[in-house]
């Protein structure tokens, strides 16, 4: 066994941490569909019922067609990467799709992104690079999850014109005029694949 100083188990180390602070749930399973890590999200996930390891390791879906999806991309059927919508339960939970691309020779990684709202984290993020106040970023993040000025003046419980005029205020830090410019410059710096 290696020491635990080696650059390639420290990289590993690391890297876990990075996906730990992923706000999709990551899971990676061996080609048999055996569990072999999860992220915090995963485990979420997992706790929701939405997924579960059964008595042998393996993950296994609740809904029928998300499960016959990942039997069919376990057994190679499909070519990947592959994507899934996913219609979740009755208790509320969002919508979400799964997304699995091989790892390696051994390894699949299903990545699960859920429409629920991006923490502070997202918004931090645009906020930063894009030089915006709190509430700029926060429509940012709403217009990128598919919401209409209308629907995010509502969610955030304010007037549609104080909307428009974060809009503006937006056109102009971002040198566009166009909703969809912002959109696009938002979805290049937030994760690829928004949910459903």
């Amino acid at each position: 066994m290696r020491p635990p100083d080696v650059p390639e188990l420290r990289d590993l180390h690391v890297l876990a941490r990075v996906v730990d602070l992923l706000d999709d749930a990551v899971l990676i399973v061996d080609v048999r569909g055996v569990l072999v890590h999860r992220n915090v999200r995963g485990t979420a996930l997992l706790a929701r019922e939405v997924a579960r390891v059964d008595d042998d390791g393996r993950l296994t879906f609740a809904d029928p067609h998300v499960a016959t999806f990942f039997a069919r991309v376990l057994e190679d059927r499909l070519v990947l990467p592959a994507t899934r919508a996913l219609a979740l339960d009755p208790n509320g939970l969002p919508r979400a799709s799964l997304f699995v691309e091989r790892l390696d020779d051994e390894h699949l990684v299903l990545w699960i992104r859920t429409s629920e709202p991006l923490p502070w984290r997202a918004r931090h993020w645009v906020a930063e690079t894009f030089g915006l106040s709190g509430a700029e970023a926060r429509l940012i993040v709403a217009l990128t999850e598919g919401l209409t000025p209308p629907e995010a003046a509502e969610r955030f419980g304010v007037a549609l014109g104080t909307v428009r005029v974060q809009l503006r205020s937006i056109y102009a830090k971002l040198g566009v005029k166009r909703q969809s410019e912002i959109v696009a410059r938002a979805m290049r710096l937030l994760p690829p694949v928004r949910g459903l």
